[in-house]
């Protein structure tokens, strides 16, 4: 009965995943030149894990030490790893910092082709890891967590190029994915049901 649930809920939230890529896309275009830079790291780890080396080790270690770090509650330590994507928040933490206190400038094409990259460690091996760790046919939790740590990550990510960068606005992105979301639920809604 749970994995019926959980299953509804992953279709459900579907036009919801998209809207929020699809504004975090949008977004992104504002800042054209460091938009593809960050594109070009996320197309680039995605060829590195398809041909080449994953870091799939190194992701569970980092895995490990966030569950040793929240182990006070069990929940909080099933779920702050994957909805903290380490690499891109660390770098996105550090860069402001330097930015702000050392008044380092100029590495902007970089930190959004390294925040790409990391990112797309972080989804896709994090993807593979609940895929593994759900042994139903159906893949219900698979799919039900993966859409929620999704949607999460982009939020997480988003918060922090906001802080960076004049160029990336959370409020917009956040905006639009909403707007988007109602109109996809709306649409659904009057085509299918209404």
């Amino acid at each position: 009965m749970v994995g019926v649930v959980k299953f509804t809920v992953a279709v459900i939230l579907l036009p919801l995943i998209y809207a929020a890529t699809q504004g975090y896309t949008d977004e992104m275009a504002r800042s054209k030149s460091l938009a593809e830079f960050f594109w070009r790291g996320v197309f680039a780890y995605t060829f590195w894990h398809l041909f080449v080396f994953t870091f799939a080790r190194l992701f569970d270690f980092i895995q490990k030490i966030f569950s040793e770090l929240f182990r006070f509650s069990a929940v909080v330590q099933s779920v702050v790893p994957n909805s903290i994507p380490f690499g891109p928040t660390m770098l996105l933490i550090l860069y402001y910092l330097c930015s702000h206190i050392f008044r380092f400038k100029g590495g902007e094409p970089v930190v959004f082709f390294l925040a790409g990259f990391s990112l797309a460690v972080h989804v896709i091996l994090m993807a593979a890891q609940l895929y593994e760790e759900d042994q139903t046919v159906v893949k219900s939790h698979y799919f039900f967590s993966l859409g929620l740590f999704y949607l999460a990550n982009l939020m997480l990510v988003s918060m922090l190029l906001d802080l960076n960068f004049e160029s990336f606005s959370f409020i917009r992105f956040w905006q639009q994915s909403a707007d988007l979301t109602l109109h996809h639920y709306k649409y659904i809604l009057h085509k299918f049901i209404l």
